[in-house]
């Protein structure tokens, strides 16, 4: 699995858009101009595991793969959290255990309404 590096500036404040897998960037300082000097760029290479190599379009398809089940187990859990806030808030029958129409049903209708008030707050 091909590594992409990034190149920055030498102090890593500034970033570019220059991206090299591993096999390219060793293949630039290999290279020579005509004048003898190598190729590459001066600076400094961080991993960008996310992107696609500039020359050969080459991917790490295992760090993207990772972040998307990164990606996807975060929105399970945020779906969730949703789900639950939504039983608790929104659909209270669910946990009131009251019958609609009762005088019990109002009571806790109105102490929810209460508490969902505050909370806003």
């Amino acid at each position: 699995m091909p590594q992409i590096y990034r190149k920055t500036s030498l102090d890593g404040q500034h970033k570019t858009h220059i991206f090299y897998c591993g096999d390219c960037l060793d293949q630039s300082w290999l290279d020579k101009d005509d004048d003898g000097a190598p190729k590459h760029f001066t600076g400094r290479w961080e991993e960008a595991p996310l992107e696609m190599c500039d020359v050969c379009g080459a991917v790490d398809q295992e760090s993207r793969d990772e972040y998307d089940n990164w990606a996807e187990e975060l929105n399970q859990q945020q779906w969730e959290e949703d789900e639950r806030m939504r039983e608790d808030y929104i659909a209270p029958d669910s946990y009131l255990g009251k019958t609609p129409g009762t005088p019990e049903w109002e009571e806790a209708s109105q102490l929810r309404d209460l508490m969902n008030e505050q909370e806003y707050k």
